[in-house]
């Protein structure tokens, strides 16, 4: 755990007289409580999905290199929310930075409105990141959570800066059942991703704001949590892995879960469903069904080759065929030029998310201190 973090029973910040709030690191005892506000909380749209952690939330508590933090918020035995801030070693202006991520924010949503939650939990982030701050610490916000970006934009006195970065998009492409030749530029990988993988990112991950550097310990620490060698794909020149990206299955320790569908969805699904069958498509899931799907990983590649980027990206689709999933994610910055590439390629979903610097008058660096880079943080770290 580290420094700065004070024990459990100790409390980080009380809400005083008028309010039984306490903040305080979580810690396993938190973990079936968290777990079930996950569960219980999904995100709201046509199809209604939470985004869980089972068996347990602190599985990938060491995946980014550094202890994630995360605070809980307590009224009495009952908890109210989570928050987790993750530093990790990612590149800023092309230099390797000390960058923040904070994530997984969930109110209950019978506290829904609860300002005062909100405004203490971040009085609490900034009070355990004093004695070592990172260099910067950056969010994202789905593009359509109007009521969140109203109240993060506000500048609330004891709140954070919020500056809009960028918009990241999140591409949800199916996987045909009708399988395709593979791709034979892009083969699986003969030899341990510690070979070529750290080398490659330190070549083309300086282009991108917020893409992580990666060491083999943090290869490591990923192979616990289901990405194997088999799961790379890499181009090669003269013996000599040129390119790579690999297709991570998460689903070991992170999910996606369909917890509803609007009342117009829920009507004509069992429709698509029968059109998605003729087409050799996936299916809309049923309720409480985990959605089958991989995530492109670690891609280390020419961002200036879309030809190539698209050749990944299908060979990737083929092989997520023979294991069987239904979708392939990735992530990439809404003005990457690879994306008008996609479009015009390949068939998906998109869902939009805006990428924000956040920062304290004493800690955090500004968006001011950003060049004109685009931003690309790790999908699967998300």
């Amino acid at each position: 755990m580290n420094a700065g973090i004070p024990p459990r029973g100790s409390s980080v910040l009380r809400g005083g007289k008028e309010s039984p709030l306490e903040f305080r690191p979580a810690d396993e005892g938190d973990d079936e409580a968290i777990r079930r506000l996950l569960r219980e909380n999904p995100m709201q749209g046509g199809i209604r999905l939470s985004f869980e952690r089972e068996p347990s939330f602190f599985l990938d508590a060491d995946m980014r290199g550094e202890a994630r933090q995360t605070l809980v918020a307590r009224e009495g035995a009952k908890l109210l929310a989570v928050g987790s801030c993750t530093v990790a070693s990612c590149f800023v202006n092309g230099q390797v930075r000390r960058v923040a991520y904070l994530s997984a924010l969930r109110l209950d949503r019978s506290h829904m409105g609860r300002a005062d939650i909100l405004l203490r939990g971040y009085r609490a982030f900034r009070e355990l990141q004093r004695a070592d701050p990172p260099d910067f610490f950056f969010t994202s916000i789905s593009s359509d959570n109007d009521r969140a970006r109203r109240f993060l934009e506000r500048g609330l006195p004891g709140m954070p800066e919020y500056e809009f970065l960028g918009e990241y998009l999140t591409l949800l492409l199916p996987i045909p059942r009708k399988r395709r030749g593979s791709i034979s530029r892009w083969t699986l990988s003969s030899m341990p991703p510690e070979r070529f993988l750290p080398r490659l990112i330190d070549q083309y991950s300086r282009s991108f704001h917020f893409a992580p550097r990666i060491s083999e310990s943090l290869i490591a620490a990923q192979r616990k949590l289901g990405l194997d060698n088999g799961d790379f794909l890499v181009m090669e020149e003269k013996g000599v892995v040129t390119a790579c990206a690999a297709l991570w299955d998460q689903r070991c320790f992170k999910q996606s879960v369909v917890r509803g569908y609007s009342t117009r969805l829920r009507r004509i699904r069992p429709l698509l469903n029968l059109a998605a069958k003729f087409s050799g498509r996936p299916c809309l899931p049923p309720v409480g069904s985990v959605v089958s799907h991989a995530s492109l990983s670690f891609a280390a590649m020419d961002p200036r080759d879309s030809q190539g980027f698209v050749e990944c990206v299908e060979a990737l689709r083929h092989l997520a065929a023979e294991r069987g999933l239904d979708y392939l994610s990735l992530g990439l910055a809404a003005a990457d030029p690879r994306v008008g590439v996609l479009r015009r390629r390949s068939r998906h979903r998109e869902y939009r998310s805006r990428i924000y610097v956040v920062s304290w008058p004493e800690m955090g660096g500004s968006l001011s201190r950003l060049d004109d880079r685009l931003v690309c943080p790790e999908l699967a770290w998300l």
